[in-house]
């Protein structure tokens, strides 16, 4: 497909991992551009996604993004592009995607510019309404502080996380979850479990589909 194409001739640390996910490896995470169609309309809308790397399934990692952010015009407003009008929109959406994403997607990514790109997701509406997309920002963020192996952060956050989760309405958490503190339990531990991790992490990079992708670092 020609949007496709478009899209990564000006992302060319991309790979095309589907039709509609240009990805690829930062660390314990697949970071990159998804081309959303919309449903009942032949339109789609760019998003930039972060999928986990440490799930236990290739399905698993890619099944679900740890955060999606939706691509905003000059007028703060989503951009719905028609496929048969692309050109017309498509300078201005990566124009507007190279400004409002805060990592590089050309080389190796900071732990704190990440944690930053990540908190700043909990300011949104959307965001704020659902102890499910809050605990996935969680999810990330601990899961990268554990990658660089930086105990300052992990207790930060470990900190952060309890006292929010805390107030979360269990029926807004616990169907997806179960309940908190045996979620809480099973995230924390793994600062005893570190080497599992990784090797989870390294094991789905090797994986026939993720090993074609780019690879840039994750990093104190």
């Amino acid at each position: 497909m020609h949007i496709v194409k478009d899209w990564l001739g000006a992302l060319p640390q991309l790979t095309a991992y589907s039709q509609s996910k240009l990805l690829k490896i930062v660390g314990p995470t697949l970071m990159g551009i998804e081309l959303l169609r919309l449903p009942r309309m032949n339109k789609y809308r760019p998003c930039f996604i972060v999928f986990p790397l440490w799930k236990q399934t290739e399905k698993e990692c890619i099944d679900e993004p740890s955060m999606l952010e939706e691509i905003l015009n000059s007028k703060g407003l989503q951009f719905n592009i028609p496929y048969h009008d692309h050109e017309r929109f498509f300078a201005s959406a990566i124009s507007c995607m190279k400004e409002q994403i805060d990592v590089s997607l050309d080389k190796d990514v900071s732990i704190d510019g990440f944690l930053q790109m990540v908190g700043r997701q909990f300011s949104r509406t959307l965001i704020r309404a659902s102890p499910v997309q809050q605990a996935k920002l969680f999810e990330l963020g601990f899961h990268s502080a554990l990658y660089v192996n930086d105990p300052d952060l992990l207790t930060q956050l470990s900190h952060s996380i309890e006292s929010t989760g805390k107030n979360w309405p269990k029926d807004l958490f616990n169907w997806k979850f179960g309940t908190f503190d045996d979620w809480l339990h099973n995230l924390l531990r793994k600062r005893s479990t570190r080497e599992t991790f990784i090797d989870q992490v390294e094991k789905n990079r090797g994986l026939e589909r993720f090993k074609r992708l780019r690879f840039s670092e994750l990093k104190k």
